[in-house]
């Protein structure tokens, strides 16, 4: 071999690493190992989708929670096509007693209720509204709210009603004042004398005291007296009038159609008692003149 030198050339860089690098697979979580290990029918169950991020800590709270839930009650909720017997459990589980006589009413502070004092209250109409709330499904606690819910408003509209009558009364009285004057109490008086003329005074005594809404009694209600008062004012003013609404005076009638007149009067069953009664009443004496007036036209010499 010839001693001459051998040059070995220098290696040429390729850029390219003489080794290959292995690539890299994504090692996977816990939940997914966990997963995996599930039979196949429920591994892929959607169920299990949201515990990507919570994992099996998230798994073992909702686990726990369900666990706690298998001891209570388990009703359905009814919808449109349930029968009566499925509301009936609903109910039921729902705190609704199986009859309307076994709620016990209690107020606020969980005392027997009593309604509102002073709201004129109908423990009947309390019934029947127990009645129906019960078969719409309201529990103990529920029944209770509604019926002081009701009570209270109830007891709200009252008291506004008797402010309002209190008010029309007053306000009646202080217009008659100014109308009347100083006949107001005489005026006054006379009203209620109408009432007590009509023949039945014992009954129009009861109605002068019974006592409107606020305590004002009817006869104490200006707005009724003056109604009074003018019903006799008009009987005692002799308003009769003929068929063309024109009142009745001695040119306008005959001796023939007065004395008929006259006639029907005296054979009047109820006009014959009143006349014979000698009441003051303001109808007697309304029924006196007109008779007067008559025979002053049959008569007119007397």
């Amino acid at each position: 071999m010839s001693e001459a030198a051998v040059e070995v050339a220098d290696p040429v860089e390729t850029g390219a690493s003489s080794e290959t690098e292995p690539e890299s697979t994504p090692t996977p979580s816990n939940w997914e190992m966990l997963r995996s290990q599930l039979p196949e029918e429920l591994r892929n169950n959607p169920v299990f989708d949201g515990y990507q991020e919570r994992g099996f800590a998230g798994l073992a709270q909702d686990f726990a929670g369900q666990m706690h839930l298998l001891g209570k009650s388990k009703v359905p909720v009814p919808d449109e096509k349930s029968s009566a017997e499925d509301w009936d459990l609903f109910y039921k589980a729902g705190g609704r007693p199986d009859t309307p006589g076994e709620y016990t009413l209690k107020d606020a502070d969980g005392n027997p209720f009593t309604p509102p004092e002073g709201l004129p209250w109908d423990p009947k109409v309390q019934q029947g509204m127990i009645e129906d709330l019960h078969a719409i499904g309201l529990s103990d606690r529920q029944m209770s709210a509604a019926i002081r819910a009701i009570s209270e408003r109830q007891k709200a509209a009252y008291d506004e009603s008797v402010a309002g009558v209190v008010q029309a009364a007053e306000q009646a009285e202080e217009s008659l004042r100014r109308d009347w004057g100083a006949n107001f109490d005489a005026n006054f008086e006379r009203g209620k004398r109408v009432l007590l003329s009509v023949g039945y005074p014992e009954t129009a005594k009861e109605l002068l005291e019974v006592e409107l809404p606020g305590g004002v009694k009817l006869g104490d209600h200006a707005a009724f007296i003056e109604g009074l008062y003018e019903i006799g004012k008009r009987v005692a003013e002799d308003s009769f009038v003929d068929g063309g609404g024109r009142p009745k005076t001695d040119a306008s009638l005959s001796p023939e159609a007065a004395q008929e007149e006259i006639d029907k009067i005296y054979f009047d069953p109820e006009l014959s008692k009143l006349i014979a009664s000698g009441s003051k009443s303001p109808e007697r004496l309304a029924l006196m003149r007109r008779l007067d007036q008559l025979h002053r036209v049959v008569n007119p010499e007397r």
